[in-house]
């Protein structure tokens, strides 16, 4: 499936932030693999695209047209203290998905499985052990590590509210 590329204009269809050509580039830079055939890199692109999608409730801002296929462009959205136009994709976003892409390509996966996996169980004063994580994935979830700290300029800040009594 070729890629639809959301430039921040709210693309129909779009599918992806990033061109196969951008992923290359950000591979090569950083000595990162990547299958040899663009057919190959696109689904990959795909399912870093939904990865991404799956913190909608995490980034800034709502999305500037309830229309739009993809979460960004977001208004209002201040990464670094500058605000980030309302037609523009950020770059942290852009790097997080090629990352995300390479990461998938050397066999991370993008879903996870929902619990670890359990090496050892002891009953009686319950002690349980699992296996170590993969270097580079986000535990139970899924996911890269790596692309998800790029990921935390664009998440909302949450505040805590102090009561003394």
């Amino acid at each position: 499936m070729p890629l639809t590329i959301e430039d921040g204009s709210g693309v129909a269809g779009a599918n992806s932030y990033v061109t196969v050509a951008e992923i290359r580039a950000f591979a090569d830079a950083r000595g990162l693999s990547l299958p040899a055939l663009d057919i190959d890199v696109e689904p990959l692109a795909v399912s870093a695209t939904d990865w991404l999608e799956t913190f909608r409730t995490r980034y800034q801002g709502s999305k500037t047209s309830p229309d739009q296929p993809l979460q960004w462009p977001r208004w209002p959205v201040i990464v670094d203290g500058y605000q980030v136009a309302n037609d523009e994709i950020p770059v942290e976003l852009k790097k997080a998905q090629m990352q995300a892409v390479a990461d998938a390509a050397s066999g991370v996966s993008l879903t996870g499985t929902g619990n670890a996996q359990v090496k050892r169980e002891k009953v009686d004063v319950i002690e349980v052990e699992y296996f170590e994580s993969q270097v580079g994935t986000s535990d139970s979830t899924g996911g890269s590590a790596t692309a998800e700290q790029m990921l935390e300029p664009l998440f909302g800040f949450t505040s805590l509210r102090v009561v003394r009594v």
